[in-house]
C-alpha cells in the first residue's frame, strides 16, 4: 500500500514540477508578446506622423 502511495505522490510532484515549466514558459511568452506591442505602438505613432507629411495632390475638377 505503501508503494501504491508513493507512486501517487511522484506522479503529483511530477504533474506540480510540470505546471512550474509552463507557468515559466507562459511568462516569457507574455513578455515576448508585450514588447512586440509596445514596437508596433511605437511605429502605429510613426506611420501616422509620416503619413501626416504627405502632400496629396488635387484633383483634376478642383
Amino acid at each position: 500500500m505503501i508503494v501504491v502511495v508513493l507512486i501517487l505522490c511522484g506522479i503529483a510532484l511530477l504533474g506540480v514540477v510540470a505546471l512550474v515549466v509552463g507557468a515559466l514558459q507562459l511568462r516569457g511568452k507574455v513578455q515576448d508578446v508585450t514588447a512586440e506591442y509596445r514596437l508596433l505602438t511605437s511605429r502605429v505613432g510613426e506611420l501616422r506622423d509620416l503619413t501626416a507629411r504627405i502632400d496629396r495632390p488635387r484633383g483634376r475638377g478642383k
